[in-house]
């Protein structure tokens, strides 16, 4: 499965939710969310690709809602301070019970710091 590009807009202190409603693999089988663990990394768009930020299910970072069917991401104040550029790149990834990394959205982000 590849992962889906999207643009998205960031305002400090808000929270991202990306609701999963028919995740199917390529025989049209549901993908449940069930034991899924997820990372959430901020890159800066340069040559170097250094990770502004990485947000998981194990720091607190990401909440997924297997009854709701969400991933719900977070970001502090304090972590929203150390970002240096607004213009970034996301990426999302899904680890499953096995641990296989699955890229799941990728995309750019215009990153706006709020009050």
């Amino acid at each position: 499965m590849s992962a889906n590009y999207n643009r998205v807009k960031h305002v400090q202190n808000t929270k991202f939710t990306f609701c999963v409603e028919s995740w199917k693999d390529k025989d049209g089988v549901l993908i449940p969310l069930t034991g899924m663990k997820a990372v959430w990394k901020f890159i800066y768009r340069d040559w170097d690709g250094e990770v502004a930020m990485t947000l998981t299910t194990e720091n607190g970072g990401i909440v997924i809602d297997t009854l709701k069917s969400s991933i719900t991401v977070v970001m502090t104040t304090a972590q929203a301070k150390t970002v240096r550029y607004d213009i970034l790149v996301y990426e999302l990834e899904l680890i499953d019970s096995t641990n296989e990394t699955i890229p799941f959205l990728r995309g750019t982000v215009k990153y706006e710091k709020g009050n």
